[in-house]
């Protein structure tokens, strides 16, 4: 026996969210905020609300990768328990990567190595050395799994491109990239985008930004009532079954196939599980307390900025780097 329960659709999904439904079924989900800094977004949607958004300047969290019943779907045979272990080990250890390769994997241990060699914690070093090829060959094999997958996927991109180039989906987006809106707070409102402006070339579907002569179109997406309305039912192969409905939920006898729903992604992890922001309050204090901080504060952001870039190979917004800056003593901060 299988129970369903009704969920709540988002007003808006990101084109990325569109194709999965269309592709495989995946229903867009209600997202939830999880503030680093002890702002409160539980009662608005991420996608829309510029504040949320600017807060770590990513539209969507790490890729969980495709479930069971997916792969199922699609004839795809896999080890399961080896996949799902890989993808959530993936997503502890590095956050900032929706599908870190094999190179990703061991460049990553090695910033970890040349942390704890600073140091001097020669243990954890032979650990990181211990772990860092077998995790590199996990990450690559998990990608070769999703490989077999990712067809089904970008069919459903030329088939919603199509839709959103010929008017019959109207994306709206912010013409500030995330992060990196107005200097005086002025409310930035989401704009529609013209048809014409769609180029498939110049369109990146992970992070949901338009390039286009005129400016550029950042967290773009679709009001999800007309995703449905274009789209009502999904492109796969679907099976047939007798249902008892109730009025707390939907009641499915067990086909035994064991299949799995997709799983659940509320919000984003930390970026760089919390290691970045801890870092970077460590080593700025320190050198606060010796004097050695920039008096401007623009000068303060930036190299908080570019210390991330330079001991994480990631960035982070001015937003970001200026909440930071808020946490560290007040002698530090200005």
């Amino acid at each position: 026996m299988r129970i369903f329960q009704e969920v709540p659709l988002p007003p808006t999904c990101y084109l990325a969210e569109a194709t999965l439904w269309v592709a495989l079924g995946r229903v867009p989900q209600v997202l939830v905020k999880v503030s680093e800094f002890g702002n409160d977004y539980s009662e608005v949607d991420p996608r829309t609300n510029r504040d949320a958004l600017d807060e770590d300047a990513e539209i969507l969290s790490f890729d969980a990768g495709f479930t069971k019943s997916e792969f199922q779907n699609l004839g795809i045979d896999v080890d399961w328990e080896r996949y799902e272990r890989t993808k959530d080990f993936l997503s502890r250890t590095l956050p900032n990567l929706r599908k870190p390769t094999g190179a990703e994997v061991i460049a990553g241990y090695e910033r970890q190595e040349s942390y704890n060699e600073a140091l001097g914690f020669k243990t954890e070093i032979a650990k990181i050395l211990a772990k860092r090829d077998a995790v590199s060959a996990e990450a690559d094999w998990v990608n070769s799994i999703d490989a077999q997958a990712d067809a089904a996927v970008d069919i459903a991109r030329i088939e919603v491109f199509r839709a959103v180039a010929a008017g019959q989906l109207k994306c709206v987006g912010w013409r500030h990239a995330p992060g990196d809106g107005p200097e005086d707070g002025a409310e930035t409102p989401l704009v529609q985008i013209p048809p014409s402006h769609w180029s498939l070339r110049n369109f990146d579907w992970e992070n949901s930004d338009l390039r286009h002569s005129s400016g550029n179109y950042y967290a773009v997406q679709v009001p999800t009532s007309d995703l449905l309305a274009r789209f009502p039912r999904p492109q796969c192969e679907h099976q047939t079954k007798s249902l008892d409905v109730y009025p707390g939920c939907v009641l499915m006898e067990d086909d035994g196939t064991g299949s799995m729903l997709a799983r659940p992604q509320r919000g984003r992890p930390a970026k760089g599980g919390g290691l970045i922001r801890e870092a970077a309050l460590n080593v700025f204090a320190d050198r606060a307390s010796r004097g050695e901080l920039p008096e401007k504060g623009e000068a303060l952001v930036q190299e908080l900025i570019d210390f991330v870039a330079l001991a994480f190979k990631t960035t982070i917004s001015r937003s970001t780097a200026q909440q930071y800056i808020k946490m560290l003593p007040e002698n530090a901060a200005g």
